[in-house]
């Protein structure tokens, strides 16, 4: 949500710099167009859950068995993660 805020925050003011009539059904069609946007993409998130549960536990399986001890900042990061969880 502040995503699109700060989004709608910074269109209006380039919009208002760059000419002094504010187009706003222009506008609006752009911001519904995010949000539809957002709100599909939770929604495909939601329905394929699952497939993003695995991907994301291979990925930090994969993360802390190659990377830890042998990159520094991943070594930092999955400290500092169980520092916070544990």
């Amino acid at each position: 949500m502040f995503n699109i805020l700060t989004f709608i925050d910074k269109l209006i003011i380039c919009k208002g710099s760059y000419r002094d009539k504010f187009d706003f059904p222009q506008f609006f069609a752009i911001v519904l167009l995010i949000s539809l946007a957002e709100l599909s993409a939770g929604v495909y998130a939601y329905i394929h859950r699952d497939q993003f549960i695995d991907y994301f536990q291979k990925l930090m399986t994969n993360s802390v068995q190659n990377l830890y001890d042998r990159d520094e900042y991943a070594t930092k990061a999955w400290d500092v993660i169980q520092k916070e969880v544990m």
